[in-house]
């Protein structure tokens, strides 16, 4: 019977002495700060030790030297026996008189220390120890299923846009007759042949029209048309002229007043000078998408001032008045479109009228186009906050009654009242730069093109700046007058982490570490969020992918930069680390944020070569390289420094102590 009990002992004794060895192997691991941590439990383990018998001590010491892959630890030794007492003795003192399997079983086991981290135990005879298995990369799985779903959306997207552009409209074709009126624009049009059937999106036909840069080539009258008709052919047959009347070709240089259409137009012989003003500033034209954004004020001399487009026209002898005047908005309305002029206006703090009436006064200021950007940056100074000469100050708009000056005032309003004595005193105000701070109440002239977009390049201008941060540094960190979100971002990642890793007792590398392996997910959303918001859009392209995203961003197709960088800053750059972090041993401190921030700089250095560039600022140097990338520089720099300092010095992962004890 005793033959039976010790039989079914045996393995749990060796289940038993072999926990004994992996504590002990814990224990000859530990640094002299766990092992004072740890005083209690060591003791209990050392008590449990000294019972064993020479015996089993052997055995542990067998345990111990295959765990560590070495030769066999020097056996356990037993202690002497006492004066009088013979091995046999000593060896049955050493014997729990309750078993040894009773009391032994109470010895700690390695699980009770630390964490699920190490291995599962499996039996002896394997003396192998299996690792637990991993559940899979949950949040990867599911990033790679959003992405997916984006790009289905996207390619769904797509092949409708081709479809319909190309005349793959899924349904029986017919022709139907369209009559479109005189003056439509392309918006119109493509409402009329949407309700004929025609077409299916009235927004997307006028986004081609535009992006194709034909919309003023379209023609009025009735057509015959098929629903089976790609846009290239439905364009075409509105391009057919069904009017054989004569016309008459005026040019309108850059630059010249409403008043001077109004006189070319009369030496044409079209229309008198008094019947083109009184249309082009009293009239309804808000088929024109830019009339809406326009700022009326009492004191504006020409409503129309401003946004006549100069260029050369031709017109029908005896057409009506409101339809020359429409011709001549329309093509505003087109640049106005193309060119993204509202986005411009707000990217400058401006509306659009003000915005046009800078690009007046670089205008008649610079004349060419060569030192436009630089008076423009002269003006902006003048304008900025706390600038010391507040008011513009320009001849072309002033109080100066001087005849060889190409002042508006004197020779274009006063001039028209019949005198300077007839000009109201709020019409004198309003555009009298001497006395009045900022800009005109409205646009002194008719700008061409080039005006209108070098005004937008003032801050590549030398004169820029007047040297203001230099003679003011502290403002730099004025964060509370506003400024880019990086810099507050910046600023509380820091102070947070700091404070973090003190409370935490986490250096602050791990830290940093263990942020960034979770920080491309928000990068990820983000893009996804910019790219549904239509902000942040990529450069023109002619790629099929190319997006219209309208808006301030125009009708022109451009690449989906928002996406490019969600799938490299997001998805790329999750998966690498989240990959690395899978690993063991853990990397060294620092590790995760230098890849991050190389990864992260060499991403968008590259994804700005399909950007546009800052308005203000436009390309910095050899037409390429931009305030994005040069930004880019420093932080590749940076982490670079950061991942050799981590590779070169090595220190460990330290973070919450690992090994937990369960009460």
């Amino acid at each position: 019977m005793q033959q039976e009990n010790t039989g079914a002992q045996r393995p749990q004794e060796e289940e038993y002495l072999f926990q004994l060895a992996k504590l002990e192997v814990r224990i000859r691991a530990m640094s002299a700060q766990e092992k004072e941590k740890y005083a209690d439990k060591i003791a209990e383990v050392q008590k449990h030790l000294a019972r064993l018998t020479p015996a089993q001590r052997q055995a542990v010491a067998g345990h111990m030297a295959r765990m560590q892959g070495a030769q066999a630890q020097p056996p356990v030794q037993a202690q002497p026996p006492a004066q009088g007492e013979t091995p046999a003795q000593s060896q049955a003192a050493a014997t729990p008189s309750e078993g040894p399997m009773e009391k032994q079983a109470a010895a700690p086991r390695p699980g009770e220390w630390e964490e699920e981290e190490e291995e599962e135990d499996v039996p002896v005879k394997t003396k192998k120890a299996k690792k637990k298995k991993r559940k899979g990369p949950g949040c990867l799985v599911a990033v790679i299923a959003v992405f997916l779903v984006l790009v289905a959306a996207a390619s769904f997207g797509i092949s409708w846009y081709f479809n319909e552009i190309n005349g793959n409209r899924g349904q029986n074709s017919y022709t139907a007759t369209v009559t479109i009126e005189q003056g439509s624009g392309p918006l119109t049009i493509g409402r009329a042949l949407q309700q004929q059937g025609i077409i299916r999106s009235a927004q997307i036909f006028r986004l081609y029209v535009r992006q194709q840069g034909v919309a003023d080539t379209l023609q009025y009258g009735t057509f015959e048309l098929s629903s089976a008709m790609s846009y290239d052919e439905i364009i075409t047959a509105l391009q057919q002229t069904q009017d054989d009347r004569e016309t008459v070709r005026v040019t309108f240089p850059e630059g010249i007043t409403a008043t001077q259409f109004a006189a070319r137009m009369e030496e044409a012989g079209l229309c008198t000078a008094d019947e083109f003003l009184d249309v082009a500033n009293n009239a309804d034209f808000s088929q024109f998408e830019f009339w809406a954004h326009r700022d009326e004020d009492p004191a504006q001399f020409m409503k129309s001032e401003g946004y006549l487009f100069p260029d050369t026209y031709d017109f029908f002898v005896g057409d009506d008045v409101y339809n020359m005047v429409a011709r001549i908005y329309q093509e505003f309305n087109t640049k106005y479109l193309e060119n993204d002029l509202q986005g411009k206006a707000e990217a400058m703090g401006f509306t659009l009228t003000q915005y046009v009436t800078l690009a007046s006064l670089v205008q008649e200021e610079a004349g060419g186009a060569e030192h436009q950007a630089d008076v423009a940056a002269i003006f902006m100074n003048r304008m900025a906050e706390g600038s010391p000469v507040p008011r513009l100050e320009s001849n072309t708009s002033s109080y100066i009654q001087n005849d060889n000056d190409n002042n508006y005032l004197n020779n274009t309003v006063a001039k028209v009242l019949g005198g300077w004595e007839n000009i109201p005193q709020e019409v004198i105000d309003g555009y009298d730069t001497y006395s009045r701070e900022g800009l005109p109440v409205g646009p002194i002239s008719n700008p061409g093109l080039d005006a209108l977009l070098n005004t937008t390049r003032y801050a590549e201008s030398q004169y820029y700046g007047n040297g203001y941060y230099f003679s003011h540094p502290l403002e730099v960190f004025a964060f509370n007058q506003g400024g880019m979100s990086f810099h507050g971002g910046l600023v509380g990642a820091l102070l947070s982490g700091i404070v973090a890793a003190r409370l935490t007792g986490i250096p602050y590398l791990t830290l940093a570490d263990l942020g960034c392996i979770g920080a491309p997910l928000g990068l990820l959303f983000g893009r996804c969020a910019n790219f549904i918001n239509g902000e942040l859009w990529g450069a023109p392209t002619d790629a099929p992918w190319g997006v219209v995203f309208g808006g301030a961003a125009g009708t022109m197709a451009r690449h989906p930069s928002q996406l490019y960088e969600a799938l490299l800053e997001g998805v790329v750059i999750f998966a690498a680390l989240y990959l690395l972090s899978r690993r063991l041993p853990p990397r060294p401190r620092g590790t995760f944020l230098g890849l991050f921030l190389v990864m992260y700089g060499c991403f968008r250095f590259l994804v700005e070569f399909v950007r546009e560039p800052d308005v203000q600022l436009g390309y910095l140097w050899g037409g390429w390289l931009t305030m994005g990338q040069l930004l880019s520089a420093p932080l590749v720099a940076v982490g670079a420094g950061v991942l050799v300092y981590a590779l070169v010095v090595k220190k460990p992962q330290q973070g919450l102590p690992e090994m937990q004890c369960k009460e």
